[in-house]
């Protein structure tokens, strides 16, 4: 990774690289597009490349590279990272576009509040996988800082998709406070955005129905007794 050993492989060394027979990919960790361009460009017909910065892995997939070694978003969007690679291969490059637009926000915001890895593990966190904190030096986010977070978090669309599944994963039986309160926090929180188009709408719809859904599901609840 040349931002952490700051050592670049130019391409000229790359070139030679490739020539060992024992060598048949790399993971090209720059967040330069151009020189990626470039190297593709003259060594890809010799060695596999699989791109690191996940903003650009759709546009290394469309030019050549064979694949991704990505942290940070795709350890939330799990999945449909891997959907992001199939739309790519299969030229399905508009309904690629909209993950990849989710995927650039996310990476943003996970590199840009505090210090890595401290935003991945709050994330993570957020969506019902705990993490747990960073070790020293590194120091967990502020309160702040997990705010913002949720944020970036919720308008991507990953705090709706937990909630579904976590009412999905409820007893069909019982429990419906929980599973009406799940339900309507990721409506409220769709109606939301789709009303206010900001994160305080996003916000807002989903605190209304969690309650609206909780109240309904405690109903069935008691109905059942």
């Amino acid at each position: 990774n040349p931002r952490r050993t700051q050592i670049h492989i130019n391409t000229n060394v790359l070139e030679k690289i490739a020539e060992h027979d024992n060598i048949i990919a790399i993971k090209e960790a720059t967040r330069d597009f151009s020189d990626l361009t470039l190297k593709v460009q003259r060594v890809g017909k010799d060695i596999n490349f699989f791109v690191g910065p996940s903003p650009l892995i759709l546009p290394g997939l469309l030019i050549g590279a064979k694949g991704f070694i990505s942290s940070g978003p795709m350890e939330l969007f799990r999945k449909d990272g891997y959907r992001l690679y199939e739309l790519a291969a299969g030229g399905k490059i508009q309904e690629a576009l909209e993950l990849h637009f989710k995927v650039t926000e996310l990476y943003k915001a996970l590199f840009g509040l505090g210090t890595w890895p401290a935003a991945l593990k709050a994330a993570l966190t957020l969506v019902g996988r705990p993490a747990g904190i960073p070790r020293l030096p590194v120091h967990p986010l502020s309160p702040k800082e997990v705010e913002k977070m949720k944020e970036r978090v919720m308008c991507v669309g990953l705090l709706v998709l937990m909630l579904a599944v976590l009412s999905c994963a409820a007893p069909q039986d019982r429990y419906n406070t929980q599973r009406g309160a799940a339900i309507g926090a990721g409506l409220g929180a769709v109606a939301g955005q789709a009303i206010g188009k900001d994160t305080e709408g996003t916000l807002l719809g989903a605190g209304i129905g969690t309650l609206l859904g909780a109240i309904l599901g405690n109903a069935v609840d008691q109905s059942h007794q």
